[in-house]
């Protein structure tokens, strides 16, 4: 009876050790397409900012 109690929460652990690791995976994924959104948004602010300055130089 003990083996099979030790068994049952070696089970669940490592079932909530696996659940933490596939979280980890899909934080990591989101923070990737964060990071590409936060660059793409730099993109477009420069670019307006650009477009701005030339249209105050020749406008």
């Amino acid at each position: 009876m003990d083996r099979d109690i030790r068994l049952r929460a070696f089970i669940e652990e490592y079932d909530r050790v696996i659940s933490m690791l596939d979280d980890i995976a899909m934080m990591k994924q989101t923070l990737t397409r964060i990071e590409f959104l936060i660059a793409i948004l730099v993109a477009q602010i420069g670019i307006l900012l650009l477009v701005r300055l030339l249209l105050k130089k020749f406008c």
